[in-house]
């Protein structure tokens, strides 16, 4: 990782006052490094049209994925600015949704209709597969996506959920 003491103790912070999972944190750096060994500087020095470039390179499947990496990734930069003084313009809060928007290849906006997914459900032999992919097409959510391992069988009624 370029700069990884620096990074190691940015995400000690990070981690302090968020909830995400650490494993997140390495991973978007680890696909940062490509970039700042290619134009040899730390991501935080990145202009606005560097990071753009990152950006469409990631080939991401969401722009809600590119929004948090950015919100991630500008975070870092003001924690440097803080930190270690760092001496440039955050080209991180320059970018808003409409310029991630044409960065995410046509490809990845699959939205899967409620045919398609109980389809995927029939073809599933496991119970607990079903109720995972169902789960997730209802839109599970809380903190962890805890709603889907505290299931239990008092959350039943029947053939429905509540």
């Amino acid at each position: 990782m370029y700069q990884s003491e620096i990074k190691e103790s940015f995400i000690k912070d990070y981690m302090k006052s968020r909830v995400v999972a650490k494993t997140s944190l390495y991973s978007l750096f680890r696909k940062t490094e490509k970039y700042e060994d290619k134009l040899d500087k730390d991501c935080c020095q990145f202009t606005k049209d560097e990071v753009l470039n990152m950006y469409k390179e990631f080939k991401s499947k969401s722009v809600y994925v590119l929004l948090n990496y950015n919100v991630i990734l500008k975070a870092y930069c003001a924690w440097q600015k803080y930190y270690h003084g760092l001496e440039t313009e955050i080209a991180y809060e320059e970018i808003n949704k409409e310029m991630l928007v044409p960065l995410v290849p046509e490809s990845a906006n699959k939205i899967l209709s409620r045919e398609d997914v109980t389809d995927i459900e029939d073809q599933l032999l496991n119970w607990t597969d079903k109720a995972v992919v169902e789960a997730l097409f209802e839109g599970i959510a809380g903190k962890n996506m805890e709603d889907i391992y505290a299931v239990s069988r008092e959350c039943m009624q029947g053939d429905c959920l509540v």
